[in-house]
């Protein structure tokens, strides 16, 4: 089955084109209107040169599409990292708009205003019964009309001081 696609262009507020901006499609139900069971991953692409972004190859359901924020990989920061996301089309995300993707079509105009609202931080340790020579996973997930949505993901560092996330918006995690 042929993937769905969502594309669109982020500006700013007044209206120029955002360059590689981190864009986000999270499916929040299936095409029969179920939430999906188990984890909620993110696909990501950033914009071009002109703001526009185009994420490919979605299951057929209904999304949310936000950009900015803390990625889910914070191996190469960038510049929208510590800024809350903003979802489209220029909303936190409980008012996000629903964005219908079906097998083999293409979601058009799925434009965002990005806001660029400074974000919070979330830091802290692992303590107790850890691995000494692996990484331990730190997961963050949000909760939204019940309904736990994976943020982001980050990692305590064998013999390290703790770990962190940026750019996370107001909410219940």
């Amino acid at each position: 089955i042929k993937g769905g696609v969502i594309t669109g262009t982020v500006t700013s507020s007044t209206g120029q084109p955002l360059v590689q901006v981190p864009v986000r499609a999270t499916l929040i139900r299936d095409s029969n209107g179920k939430p999906p069971s188990g984890p909620r991953f993110q696909f990501e692409r950033p914009t071009d040169d002109r703001g526009v972004y185009r994420i490919y190859g979605l299951a057929a359901g209904r999304y949310v599409v936000s950009a900015g924020g803390g990625r889910v990989s914070t191996f190469y920061p960038g510049a929208y990292d510590a800024d809350s996301p903003t979802y489209a089309p220029s909303a936190t995300r409980a008012l996000a708009a629903e964005i219908e993707v079906r097998a083999g079509e293409e979601s058009n105009g799925v434009d965002i205003r990005y806001r660029g609202e400074p974000g919070h931080s979330i830091s802290g340790t692992v303590s107790g019964s850890t691995s000494q020579t692996s990484p331990t996973n730190i997961t963050l997930a949000q909760t939204v009309n019940g309904v736990s949505q994976l943020n982001g993901v980050s990692y305590q560092l064998p013999n390290s001081s703790g770990f962190a996330f940026y750019g996370v918006a107001d909410g219940d995690y």
